[in-house]
């Protein structure tokens, strides 16, 4: 299965998986690609982090050609970070103001329902 992941900062990973694949071992797949070490990966589907590492893919709901947001934890002390609705509409906006990242999402399959 394909899936997509998109950091806050606008970059892409599109990786292909077996859906019973656990998430630490796509957790440390994404290390190689984003340099992220697996103890700082955030990973979102549709709005829910995906916390259990032992969960496989299929378990935990995702499809094929998802598209997933990638965040670094960053540990500073002070008031929790923004709602993950700000997170996933930052995204959207990043994704529809940068033309070569709709043609790759758009190349992985139409998302058209982000316009």
């Amino acid at each position: 299965m394909q899936l997509t992941f998109v950091t806050d900062l606008g970059q892409t990973y599109a990786v292909d998986i077996d859906p019973d694949m656990e998430l630490e071992n796509v957790m440390a797949l994404l290390e190689a690609e984003s340099s992220i070490p697996p103890g700082e990966q955030s990973i979102s589907h549709n709005g829910r982090e995906l916390t259990d590492p032992k969960a496989t893919i299929r378990a935990l709901g995702v499809g094929e050609h998802a598209m997933l947001l990638l965040r670094r934890r960053v540990n500073v002390p002070g008031p929790e970070g923004r709602p993950i609705e700000q997170d996933a509409e930052m995204m959207r906006l990043q994704i529809l103001g940068d033309p070569q990242l709709m043609r790759q999402l758009q190349d992985v399959r139409d998302y058209s329902f982000l316009l």
